[in-house]
């Protein structure tokens, strides 16, 4: 059964878990392409500050940080941030996406990069509202299920992670991740979308290891470990015979939407 449409009593977390294994997260999670962080900067009303909320172990706060004068970083979990090894102009502030410790009309940007999921959407979007000034950007975007395009013999390790996403950890996802796997089109934002967003992907070259840790990280696995279930390692034995000792390109598509703050 999809993961979306579980019903599985394990999977009734709305919040993101407090252990993110953070050094796996900042290791393993895919970076986000260059091309994304030049189109907001060129498309902000200015590039003074920026807040990259929900910024986990700062895979958008860094790009945000060489454009932007100032960036915050904020997060829930303080190992998270803990994690983060910030540029000077870059400022970790442990706080929740619904009571955002800014000031009014204070951001030219805010960003939420693969986190929009976890948040009170209400609480968040009135944040949204209160600190970005008129004509700021509200950014957010999400990446869905990986996929391994180059080679034919490429599917069968992308069908084996897509089984053990849909099938084996369908118990353990939190309901509200079904927004991922929808490329967060059900959540709305306060403004009308922007119509000239950039259609980009994320882009690695793995061996298994690589997709094992990466796997790792994944909201699902960590509850049912906590849980006592090792389904990861259950799992790794399988994906390291069908991978082989060989890199692969893996390819995420990234789903971006983009408004801007009306005047």
């Amino acid at each position: 059964m999809p993961e979306h449409t579980t019903t599985d009593p394990r999977a009734t977390a709305r919040h993101s878990p407090d252990d993110w294994r953070s050094p796996a997260y900042q290791q393993f999670r895919p970076r986000y392409p260059d091309a994304l962080f030049d189109w907001l900067a060129a498309h902000s009303p200015a590039t003074g500050r920026a807040l990259d909320c929900g910024c986990g172990t700062g895979q958008a706060s860094g790009p945000l940080a060489a454009r932007f004068t100032q960036v915050i970083a904020t997060d829930r979990v303080p190992a998270q941030l803990a994690t983060l090894d910030p540029p000077a102009n870059c400022h970790r502030l442990a706080a929740d996406s619904g009571a955002l410790p800014l000031a009014d009309h204070c951001l030219d940007l805010l960003t939420v990069a693969q986190a929009l999921h976890w948040f009170d959407h209400a609480a968040f979007m009135h944040e949204a509202r209160r600190t970005l000034r008129p004509g700021g950007l509200l950014a957010v975007w999400t990446y869905g299920l990986l996929t391994l395009p180059d080679h034919p013999d490429d599917q069968r390790c992308a069908a084996l992670v897509r089984d053990f996403h849909d099938q084996t950890l369908a118990p353990w996802w939190a309901p509200n991740r079904a927004h991922v796997v929808e490329g967060y089109t059900r959540l709305p934002l306060p403004w009308p979308l922007l119509e000239n967003t950039p259609v980009l992907q994320l882009s690695q070259r793995w061996h298994w290891r690589d997709m094992l840790g990466y796997l790792g990280t994944w909201s699902a696995v960590i509850a049912a470990a906590q849980a006592g279930e090792d389904l990861l390692g259950a799992f790794a034995p399988v994906l390291k015979d069908a991978w082989g000792d060989v890199p692969r390109r893996v390819v995420w598509p990234l789903h971006v939407k983009v408004a801007r703050k009306a005047d």
